[in-house]
């Protein structure tokens, strides 16, 4: 039998391929015959070592998908542990004047949100009441109505508030005017 070293042996790589597998990794478009000239490489073994899989490159995700900015309306998911937004290109649309009963929240939310899209300052809002008030489709009628503005409405789950910077960074240099709204803001007696 032998011992142990010799039968993993054969795994081991010299330093001089190791390197080499890291310089493609880190310089994909680098030319080969550049490559070449920095290892002492036989051309013999050049075939197997462009056959050979990227054990990095195997393990990273995919890259995400790019940013629909045409769309009025967004969702922040995760992908692959990390967030997206996606586009919500035909969000469900509610008038201004379909809703009743919440007068005077909708013109206090229609000064703020008008002064918001002009870019002078505006306040931050947060809506309370029963579930059935109305408060999910005031944000709805309020896109619809300043989408042509410049108005986008990202919805982000109450477990993905964590991610607010993130999606901060994703927007703060757009020329549209971002509401990020969270629709159950619910909390349980045990959270903190």
């Amino acid at each position: 039998m032998r011992p142990l070293r010799h039968q993993h042996q054969h795994q081991h790589q010299p330093k001089w391929l190791l390197l080499l597998h890291l310089l493609r990794l880190l310089l994909p478009r680098l030319p080969l015959l550049l490559l070449l000239r920095l290892l002492p490489l036989p051309l013999k073994r050049l075939p197997l070592l462009w056959t050979q899989p990227r054990p990095l490159q195997m393990l990273l995700p995919p890259p995400l998908p790019p940013t629909d900015w045409n769309a009025p309306a967004f969702r922040w998911q995760r992908q692959n542990g990390r967030g997206v937004l996606r586009a919500v290109s035909a969000p469900h649309t509610v008038r201004l004047d379909e809703l009743t009963h919440v007068e005077r929240q909708k013109t206090r939310l229609l000064r703020n949100t008008a002064a918001f899209v002009a870019g002078r300052p505006a306040n931050n809002v947060l809506l309370t009441g029963a579930r059935g008030s109305g408060k999910s489709s005031l944000i709805k009628a309020l896109l619809n109505a300043y989408a042509p503005r410049g108005l986008r409405v990202i919805e982000v789950e109450k477990h993905d508030l964590v991610d607010l910077p993130d999606i901060v960074d994703l927007v703060e240099k757009r020329p549209e005017r971002f509401i990020i709204f969270c629709d159950d803001l619910s909390f349980d007696a045990g959270d903190a």
